[in-house]
């Protein structure tokens, strides 16, 4: 058994283990021939190795069963997720290769079908996953349906067993009326294939036949040949052009004229009905005007939102009107299946609707409804609807009702005031927008919600309840267990300075595995100190909360903090607008500490003390164990002022050859190392080249040499080996060609977060122009742009004041930067 989701999914994963232990011994092997790994302890790649590798010489009958998680590697073959290295796909055919005798293999994971074609190749071995190669992700149920099975029938051979099991599982999800997640894979030798155990969930409710010997013979339909069932005929209607249909033709035509986009919609308008019991209904009506084919595949194949039971979708109908003006309705979610009809058409019309007959020059319109319903694990209702797409609108109406009742708010930061007035026992906002922009990012801009037109509604009440209700959740996973309590001591014996405890603690924190496994109210809830510690893995508020309790021990206070990374969030509208969590240690100058510390452990790549890309400058919601929550902006007082550092060492003896250093301090030290992380030899030359300034300047980078990105003890600094062609290097510095690419912008610019920024190229070895040279300085708009040449050394620096550009003033600094770029950098 591998790494589970939680204390329960991992209970399960035993208890299966000791069916299928029941069930080996009822099937006849002996009691000390059935080994368990991972039930008292967490399993490691070297000891199921080691296992496996102790029955060679055998020719008798081996088993193995995988329970857990699978998850494609950094190649794309599946791995076996475990404590420490994972068990890939490679080590398995290694293992099993030289073993002799039948070999018997289930892998019971989810996305575990791409082990078979790996080891379907064996000699005498038989294999079955739980799932199909891709796109399966949920806990498989197949590892409990294979021990029923093979206690129910422990004298059947490993084909018959695989089946009843497959069999079990779509009885399971047939009988709950669920959608079924997990398909069964198996291996056709003849055909030499994978192949879906069994063809649809209704075979699964049939009894399966007297096994055959070879599973091949119970395959009924290959993976490779799987469709999506045919929608039935009369879901399509086909009118003729009438002037309805030519007069929306003729707008549409006329709206999209002078387009730059793949389509344009046309009217947009969303009806939201609430309940004040957090339920809520959505209509969606649209109305698109396809330009080109390029936006065939956002336009006519429809991902409609879905999560159940939070989030249903029901598709209504579409009408198509084609570029002569015919018209084509498609309604199949408003009549009755035929008898017989593939059961999977209902999934299909729930989430992914391919439209029939579009093309470019098609008008195209789509109704569906959302049901929203809060979870009851959840603070409360809250929602936010983005207005506008990707594609410019004409027209955009969103329509809310809000029960009357106390704690329910609304907020629209960057839309006009609603038209307001009272429906029944609720009241109606309406706010519609004219010839929207498409939402689309310039580069380097502020956060998109502080700019894009969106509506939150929010049914809790106030900071103070999500906190309260946060913590109550939380309780029984904040408290440090035995493992946490004898690393925390640990720690503070081995590290009496303040200062060396609490980096000691950030990369023993920082370095375990980022695994995120969100299920239920394990979205919000923090798995136990001891849990992460354990399974040497865990998300962003499971690594907050272990730091927090490790610092708690050793006599450090720290505090829990939700933060809306890489987004902004608005205190004055309480609501979940939360995507990350850290940790907040207060100033203790009388203990060494002079400033307050953020510590986000979420990210192996920041230096301990630095302020990780998306968390600077937010807004962070400490949730505390007592008294009132509060919000803190995450500063970086204790971080090195950001400094990008590129130096060229030309060589006198060898014209046109260069060595070129790049460094990184504060956070372009992240960013440094991000850039590099796990780049092959060849990666790494195209990413110096793009760093240098790419093709333009005529450099050939022969080698690049790193150290290890993750290895934040080392200083990170990146090599190349440059012929430079003769030419000397012009500046290049990072992000600002893409900032300042656009004449103009409607968003504010900001840069590194809108932290201080600089950036220094220093040349050595050129020719001595014998008297110091400093060009003027340039400056507009925060930005200082400077040179200085000094005998054999020329020095060009960019300097950022911080903060935010407003669009009014991008223009003269774009220019100030341009001018600098053509200006030569001696007399």
């Amino acid at each position: 058994t591998g790494l589970a989701a939680d204390a329960v999914a991992e209970s399960r994963l035993r208890a299966t283990a000791e069916e299928l232990r029941a069930g080996f011994l009822a099937r006849g092997f002996a009691a000390g021939d059935v080994v368990l790994l991972g039930v008292e302890a967490p399993a490691r790649r070297e000891a199921i190795l080691r296992a496996l590798a102790s029955t060679a010489g055998d020719d008798g009958e081996l088993w193995l069963v995988l329970l857990g998680t699978s998850v494609p590697g950094r190649n794309g073959a599946p791995a076996f997720q475990i404590p420490g290295p994972r068990l890939t796909s490679a080590d398995l055919v290694t293992a099993l290769r030289g073993l002799e005798g039948r070999k018997r293999v289930v892998i019971a994971t989810s996305q575990s079908g791409g082990f078979v074609p790996a080891l379907a190749g064996l000699p005498q071995l038989e294999v079955v996953a739980a799932t199909a190669e891709n796109g399966e992700l949920s806990e498989p149920r197949y590892g409990e349906a294979f021990a029923a099975a093979l206690r129910a029938r422990p004298a059947d051979d490993f084909a018959a067993l695989a089946a009843e099991a497959a069999r079990r599982v779509a009885a399971f999800y047939s009988t709950n009326q669920l959608a079924q997640t997990e398909h069964a894979t198996g291996w056709d030798a003849a055909a030499h294939r994978a192949v879906r155990l069994l063809a649809s969930s209704t075979e699964g409710t049939s009894p399966v036949a007297s096994a055959p010997r070879a599973m091949a013979d119970r395959v009924a339909q290959p993976i490779a040949e799987t469709r999506p069932p045919a929608m039935p005929e009369d879901a399509v209607t086909r009118l003729p052009a009438n002037d309805e249909s030519r007069r929306l033709l003729a707008e549409a035509r006329d709206a999209a004229a002078d387009s730059e986009y793949a389509a344009v919609v046309l009217e947009a308008e969303d009806t939201v009905d609430l309940t004040a019991n957090g339920q809520a209904r959505v209509l969606r009506r649209s109305r698109t005007f396809v330009r080109t084919g390029e936006a065939l595949d956002r336009v006519a194949s429809l991902q409609l939102p879905s999560d159940p039971p939070q989030v249903v979708p029901q598709f209504r109908r579409a009408r198509i009107i084609r570029p002569d003006a015919g018209q084509v309705v498609f309604e199949p979610a408003l009549k009755p299946l035929p008898d017989g009809a593939d059961p999977r058409l209902v999934q299909l019309l729930r989430g992914m609707i391919e439209l029939p007959e579009v093309e470019a020059g098609c008008v195209v319109e789509v109704e569906y409804v959302l049901e929203l319903r809060t979870s009851g694990e959840a603070c409360g209702f809250y929602r936010e609807w983005m207005l506008g797409s990707e594609f410019p609108t004409k027209r955009q109406v969103l329509r809310c009702t809000l029960p009357v009742v106390e704690g329910w708010r609304w907020f629209a930061p960057n839309l006009p005031a609603p038209q307001e007035e009272q429906i029944g026992a609720g009241r109606r906002l309406t706010w519609t927008v004219l010839d929207l922009p498409a939402l689309e990012a310039e580069a380097a801009s502020a956060p998109a919600r502080t700019w894009a037109p969106w509506v939150g509604v929010s049914g809790i009440a106030s900071w103070d309840a999500l906190a309260k209700w946060y913590r109550l959740i939380a309780a029984d996973a904040m408290t440090a267990g035995p493992k946490t309590t004898e690393l925390g001591r640990s720690l503070a014996a081995q590290h009496p300075a303040r200062m060396e405890l609490l980096r000691a603690a950030y990369e023993r924190v920082a370095a375990l595995r980022y695994v995120a496994i969100e299920l239920g109210v394990g979205g919000f809830r923090p798995r136990t100190p001891d849990e992460v510690l354990g399974h040497r893995y865990g998300d962003c508020k499971d690594k907050a909360n272990l730091l927090v309790a490790l610092l708690r021990v050793a006599g450090i206070e720290a505090e829990f903090a939700l933060v809306n990374r890489g987004e902004t969030t608005f205190q004055e509208f309480p609501g979940m607008q939360f995507n990350h969590a850290l940790v907040h240690v207060p100033a203790a100058p009388e203990r060494g500490q002079a400033h307050e510390l953020w510590l986000d452990a979420t990210d192996r790549l920041a230096l301990f003390g630095s302020v990780p890309t998306g968390d600077y400058g937010r807004a962070a919601f400490i949730v505390g164990t007592a008294g009132e929550p509060q919000f803190r902006t995450i500063t970086n007082a204790f971080e090195e002022p950001v400094r990008w550092s590129e130096t060229w060492e030309l060589d006198p003896a060898q014209p046109g050859r260069a060595r070129v250093v790049l460094n990184g301090q504060g956070g372009a030290d992240e960013w440094l190392r991000r850039l590099f992380a796990g780049l092959s030899p060849a990666e790494r030359r195209a990413r110096m080249r793009a760093l240098l300034g790419g093709a333009p300047r005529g450099c050939t980078i022969e080698t690049v040499a790193a150290p290890d990105a993750y290895d934040l003890a080392t200083s990170f600094s990146v090599t190349a080996e440059v012929r430079t062609g003769g030419a000397l290097p012009a500046p290049c510095p990072p992000s600002l060609d893409d900032a300042f690419a656009a004449p103009e912008r409607h968003q504010p610019l900001v840069l590194w977060e809108g932290r201080p920024w600089r950036y220094v190229q220093t040349v050595r070895g050129v020719e001595a122009s014998g008297t110091a040279h400093a060009a003027a300085e340039r400056s507009a708009g925060g930005f200082t742009f400077a040179r200085l040449a000094q005998g054999a050394e020329r020095t060009t620096e960019v300097r950022w004041s911080g903060g935010e550009l407003p669009a009014a003033q991008y223009a003269a600094a774009r220019a100030a930067y341009l001018e600098f770029l053509v200006t030569p950098s001696s007399p």
